[in-house]
């Protein structure tokens, strides 16, 4: 067996220290590119996140906006149909299915056609 000397015992500490101190700088320096990654990988993240925030609110307003302006158009069209129906029309504006199921709604120009007409004496009543 091989004696080893005092100051060749200090050494090996000395070098197993220095690989240690090593060895956690390399494990810190991971950590911290670990840590910056995923600092990276959230920030990416809470930018979808913003971002598709922003396109449901812009859909919202959308809808908001399409749904008003139906609602509009609606009662312009129940106005046009009130004021047929005031006129005296010959067709009505819903009538019966042939097959006795439900009723259609008759389109605002045809009604105002068949009024015309009428006027114009090329109707029958």
């Amino acid at each position: 067996m091989a004696r080893i000397t005092i100051t060749e015992l200090q050494e090996k500490v000395s070098k197993l220290e220095m690989a240690l101190r090593h060895a956690d700088n390399v494990a810190k320096d991971i950590e911290r590119e670990r840590l910056s990654a995923s600092r990276e990988e959230a920030e990416r993240h809470q930018k979808t996140v913003e971002e598709l925030k922003r396109q449901i609110e812009s859909e919202k307003n959308s809808y908001r906006w399409a749904n008003e302006r139906a609602a509009k158009a609606e009662a312009e069209l129940d106005a046009a149909h009130s004021l047929v129906d005031a006129i005296d029309c010959p067709l009505s504006r819903k009538q019966k299915n042939e097959d006795g199921y439900g009723t259609t709604e008759n389109a605002l120009v045809l009604r105002i056609g068949a009024w015309l007409a009428k006027k114009a004496g090329m109707g029958a009543e």
